[in-house]
């Protein structure tokens, strides 16, 4: 269970580039779902990766990288939301890591 844990998680964030459903985007490792036990390796994979599994938008963090990069959302095609949000993921790495 460890070796598919590592190896499904630890390419996780493919599933939200393109050419992927654009609803993998809501998909999250850290999202706890009341009644379900994660399995062991689980939970000790996404502790030792912590930094790179932050939620996505806590605290207005997506609004602020919108208005950074100085886009609006609306008129949107599918797939531009879904690049959108990438780049999103990419800043947000930026930003953690410079702290």
């Amino acid at each position: 269970m460890a070796n598919f844990v590592d190896a499904f998680f630890s390419k996780f964030d493919e599933f939200h580039k393109p050419p992927r459903q654009p609803k993998w985007s809501e998909a999250s490792l850290n999202i706890k779902i009341p009644g379900w036990q994660r399995f062991k390796a689980a939970d000790e994979w996404l502790a030792e990766h912590a930094h790179a599994t932050a939620p996505a938008a806590d605290s207005g963090v997506f609004e602020r990288f919108l208005s950074q990069n100085g886009g609006a959302v609306s008129n949107l095609s599918t797939e531009e939301k879904a690049a959108l949000f990438q780049q999103f993921l990419e800043w947000q790495k930026s930003q953690h890591s410079a702290k």
